[in-house]
């Protein structure tokens, strides 16, 4: 399952472009080891199966690729792949925290070049690159269902600040998706000014962890979520207000 390539890297502007797998296929690897013989992954109704988790998309290049984000799966898979299957007590530290925080806001990019090409400006793609950190909100959760698959929704709109002028293209994305036990919640967001997010199920079952605001998390969180909250997704238009 792929998208139609475009012909310079959405990240660096590089060539040529490669296919790049938006869940790594280490974590398939880690989840057959676990006894998963069988991945499902969907969206709006629609649900993949297959003997991996193969979902690609062809907008970035191999220097991004093999380079910085080859790096980010190294550095974060020896944190997430523990917690793909299992609920035991995992402490989290700040440099932890940091590392999911930033492969999720990757992921979470990756997802909306995916499921949504062309939707963001390629400046949201370029900023990351150049800064390598979450731009907006990251948040971790524990689903707590009986469901052994991955789920996600991501859409792109736009926040007007009281006062501001309305933006002329996307500033705001939001995506939720799970694999498998953890769930991850990102509100990227380039309008410069804080905002904090007006979402029960965040503020009630799930870490923030990006910006921080702790300075060890213990996953699981004591407040799993359900297969409503993870399929409902957040409604872009009620996302944000001013912290």
């Amino acid at each position: 399952m792929s998208v139609t390539r475009r012909a310079t890297c959405v990240f660096c502007g590089g060539t040529p472009v490669n296919r790049e797998h938006v869940f790594p296929r280490w974590m398939s690897r880690a989840l057959r080891n676990r006894g998963a013989k069988q991945f499902i992954l969907g969206m709006k109704g629609v649900t993949y199966r297959s003997g991996e988790i193969n979902l690609t998309v062809r907008q970035f290049c191999e220097s991004c690729n093999s380079g910085w984000m080859a790096a980010l799966e190294r550095a974060t898979q020896p944190i997430l792949a523990p917690m793909l299957l299992n609920t035991d007590l995992q402490v989290l530290s700040e440099e932890d925290q940091a590392t999911l925080a930033t492969w999720a806001y990757k992921t979470a990019l990756v997802l909306m070049a995916h499921e949504h090409p062309g939707s963001l400006p390629d400046r949201w793609f370029e900023t990351f690159y150049r800064e390598r950190q979450p731009i907006g909100g990251v948040y971790l959760g524990t689903y707590g269902g009986e469901r052994r698959q991955g789920r996600y929704n991501v859409q792109a709109g736009t926040f007007t600040p009281t006062g501001a002028t309305p933006p002329t293209e996307p500033n705001l994305f939001v995506a939720r998706f799970s694999v498998f036990k953890p769930v991850f919640t990102v509100v990227g967001y380039l309008g410069g000014s804080k905002v904090g997010v007006n979402d029960r199920s965040i503020r009630e079952s799930f870490y923030r962890l990006s910006p921080p605001d702790r300075d060890t998390v213990e996953w699981p969180h004591p407040v799993q979520i359900d297969d409503e909250t993870i399929d409902a997704g957040i409604p872009v238009d009620q996302t944000l207000d001013m912290d």
